[in-house]
Parts: structure tokens; sequence; C-alpha cells
């Protein structure tokens, strides 16, 4: 509530050097309970350029004589018409600057604002496009050449109720959107702008040159009210979405760095892989490496390495594994697997656990890692990462970035 009223305060201080804001919009300012309303409330009057068409038309002198017309007044247009001066040279032309003027004025109405949000609430329908640069499997984002490791990118069309998008279809629609993949258009249905069209004109009815004033009207809508609409639709769907994707984050970062730890154990850390072999290291319980190495577990090598691990187990008395979910995971689950089932480990009772090693490879060949084992190769520094992730998921969690957490 602090930063509403703050932001009410400035707010009206905005207003008050604009001199065409009605008491009644500072009032409801003062009176609004979040931010969303205050920036609805003042979005019509924020200072714009100089270049407006409103603007210009009262730079010509027209802003009285449109007041007057628009309260119904009878009034002579061709008294402004100035054969000399661009934009009052015709008749038609001073119609058309009124027109703006009144078309300014109704679209920073309350009552007619009010009306619109009432009518149009909840009945929005966003419609998505691929574009043709994009219809390819191969197309590559922002429509640059694909380079080697990027995923093609399937887009697919859509058309729904804005309110029964979820958040991460949101997300998505903007990204895509940004890339240039797809074009986004939200609508609403005929019959509620025919409605409101009807309503508005209704609400401005007036006597003198009323065929000008339902054009403005009309004007007013299409040129203004309609894509300030659609933008704060816009605006309230991301912003919606990035609170809920932020509190999801916040959940899964929670359950992560409140894993439980495992205390008072030597661990083999493994960093599985393939053609460079896996990456192992001994960690005491208190984190210091003991031994780091390759061994080779998929190929015609996996006996040495059961002879290895064999002798590196029983020298360490290590009965625990934490095995990286990278590449090769399954193979080094498999290995030792087996080990345990035909009691590769003799008397020791070794058990091994899956260790998430997202950000681990990052850490590894960060200035930090450096400073903690400035003797071990990135790759065996992975290793005893993954090993330390299982004894304190906290304390090592908290060396690596949030966005390289795979959350």
């Amino acid at each position: 509530l602090r930063g509403v009223k703050q932001k009410a305060v400035s707010a009206i201080s905005m207003l008050n050097k604009c001199e065409d804001c009605p008491q009644k919009v500072k009032s409801a300012v003062s009176q609004a309970l979040t931010a969303e309303e205050i920036e609805y409330l003042i979005g019509p009057y924020k200072p714009g350029g100089a270049t407006t068409l409103a603007n210009r038309a009262k730079q010509l002198g027209l802003g009285k004589l449109s007041t007057a017309v628009l309260a119904g007044h009878a009034v002579d247009i061709n008294t402004m018409v100035d054969a000399n001066v661009e934009g009052l040279s015709t008749r038609d032309e001073v119609m058309t600057g009124i027109q703006h003027i009144i078309a300014d004025i109704v679209s920073k109405d309350m009552h007619t604002l009010t009306m619109m949000v009432k009518m149009f609430k909840d009945t929005e329908t966003i419609e998505t496009k691929v574009r043709q640069a994009s219809s390819s499997a191969d197309a590559a984002p922002t429509g640059r050449k694909r380079k080697r490791g990027d995923k093609p990118r399937r887009c697919q069309e859509l058309r729904c109720l804005v309110r029964h998008l979820h958040s991460h279809q949101i997300l998505k629609l903007n990204r895509e959107e940004k890339e240039k993949l797809i074009s986004v258009k939200i609508s609403i249905p005929h019959h509620r702008v025919s409605s409101f069209i009807r309503q508005a004109k209704e609400h401005w009815l007036t006597v003198s040159v009323q065929s000008l004033v339902w054009k403005a009207i009309d004007d007013a809508y299409d040129r203004l009210m309609m894509p300030s609409y659609i933008r704060r639709i816009r605006s309230e769907m991301t912003k919606k979405a990035h609170e809920e994707s932020v509190a999801v984050f916040r959940k899964n970062l929670k359950k992560i760095l409140m894993t439980p730890p495992v205390k008072g154990k030597v661990v083999l850390g493994v960093d599985p892989g393939y053609a460079h072999g896996c990456k192992i290291a001994i960690v005491s319980p208190t984190g210091t490496p003991l031994h780091s190495g390759v061994v080779y577990l998929h190929d015609q090598r996996s006996k040495e390495a059961e002879d290895e691990m064999f002798n590196i187990m029983m020298s360490y008395n290590c009965e625990l594994v934490a095995i990286g979910n990278g590449c090769a995971c399954r193979v080094a689950e498999s290995f030792f697997s087996q080990m345990i089932e035909k009691g590769g480990f003799a008397h020791l009772k070794v058990q091994y656990c899956i260790v998430d090693e997202c950000g681990t490879s990052i850490y590894s060949v960060s200035d930090l890692a450096q400073k903690e084992l400035p003797n071990l190769d990135p790759n065996h520094r992975s290793a005893v990462s993954i090993a330390r992730k299982l004894q304190d998921p906290l304390a090592e969690l908290v060396k690596i970035d949030p966005h390289h957490m795979g959350i």
C-alpha cells in the first residue's frame, strides 16, 4: 500500500501539469487501490509528443470550437477556414482537425473507458499466425542464418480466449513474437464492439454537427482506445505470467536448496561421459578431494574399470556413489548396479544415487572453483562438485548462479 500511495502522489503531481485533466480523474487516482488501476487512469494523460493530431489541431486554434461542437452548441465551421494556413485551408481540413480533438477527448473520458472495460472484459480472443519465414523447420530465430547447434523452432498457430492462456504459453508467445516467428492479434467479438460504439454515441449525443461527433467516436475507438486497451491487456498478461513464473521458480528452488544432506560419508562422485570417459573423484566427509581420475565404463575397458573401482572403493572405505544425471548417466548406473548385484565390492555395502549436475560444468571452470581446487583439472572438479552436492546440497548450490541450476 505504501508503494501504491507513492505512485498515486507522483501521478497526481503529473496530472496537475496537464491542462485538460478533469478533477474526477485526480480523485479516482487518489482512491485507487492498486498500481495497475493508477496506471490505467493516468494512461491517457501521460505527456506525449507535440506532434499528435489533437495537439496540432489545438495549435491551430480549434480547441474551443471542438468543445462547443461536443457540447451541442451551434457553430459556424466556415469561420475557421483560412486558405493561407495549412490544416485550415478548407472546410474538410477544419472538420478533420475538430474530429481529432473530439476523438482525443472521448478517448480520455472516464465514463467511456470504464464502459469499454466492462463490456470487453473476459471476451478478448488472442490469435497467432506463423510468419512465412518461420514456417520452415530450418528457420533460425530473428531470421539469421541457422548455425550448427540451433534447434528447429516448431511454432504452432493458436486461437483462444485470453483468460484461458497459461503463464508458460504467454511467455512462449512473447519470445516467438520478439524473434519475429509469429504475429499476435487480440480481438473483441464484433457484437461487443458494435454495442460499445452505439452506447458511446448515445452518451455523446449532440444536436450540433452530430455526424462529425460520431465520426470522431469511431476514430477514437479505432486509433486511440482499442490500441491502448490491447497494450493494457498484453501488459497485464505478461506481468501475471512473470509473477507466476517467479513463484514456480521460487518453489522449485526452495525444494532443491532444502534437499537433506548426507553427512559423515566418504562419497565417490562420478561425472559420466563417453568419448573422454567418466571422471571420478573420492571426497572425504568434509568435502576434501582424496583421489581423482578417469575410467571407461561403456566399452571393452569396463573390466579394467571394475578392478580399478574395487581398489579405489576398498582403499577409501567408500560406500556411497553420486552419479551425475548427464550424458552416459544410465551407463554408469548400470555399471555400478551390476557390480553391487554380483558383490563386486566385497564386504562394502555400496549404494548409489543420481545427482542433478546442472551448473556443475559452469562451476568447474569458474574463478571460485579455481581458487578452491587449484590442483585439479576442470573435468575432475565437476566430479568433486557432484559428490559434494550429495554431501551438502545447499553449500554447493550457493556457488552456482540461479539461471544455471536447471530450474
